[in-house]
């Protein structure tokens, strides 16, 4: 039981990254993470400060917020070896390389996915 999913954050062309999994906010994940690019707008240029800046965007909005002992977690991804866990939901992955949002099949531009939740008061 739970809403799990996962986002990954890809800095670099080499398929590794970040991943922050969710217990509780899979179905809100979207959301967050568009809410997360849309508040590291300024440094989607550097690697490092986006990323931290998203996962904590992410996780501080959340009911158990940045100090909750459980409910999210943070782990290294490498694209070769996938993902493995029981999620309920589709993986976001964040490029910031290309800077796009790719969820299934599915793929925008970052200020396409910032605008997607804008237009429907979700951010």
């Amino acid at each position: 039981m739970g809403d799990r999913s996962n986002a990954i954050f890809l800095g670099y062309d080499d398929g590794y990254g970040v991943g922050v999994y969710t217990h509780w906010c899979g179905s809100t994940l979207p959301r967050r993470v568009a809410s997360a690019l849309k508040a590291s707008k300024s440094r989607w240029g550097d690697v490092s400060y986006f990323t931290r800046m998203c996962i904590c965007d992410i996780i501080k909005k959340s009911p158990e917020g940045i100090d909750g002992e459980t409910g999210w977690g943070i782990f290294p991804f490498d694209m070769n070896k996938g993902i493995m866990t029981e999620e309920e939901r589709k993986t976001i992955f964040v490029d910031s390389v290309s800077r796009k949002v790719k969820i299934g099949i599915t793929e925008w531009e970052f200020d396409q996915f910032i605008e997607s939740f804008e237009k429907d008061g979700l951010i």
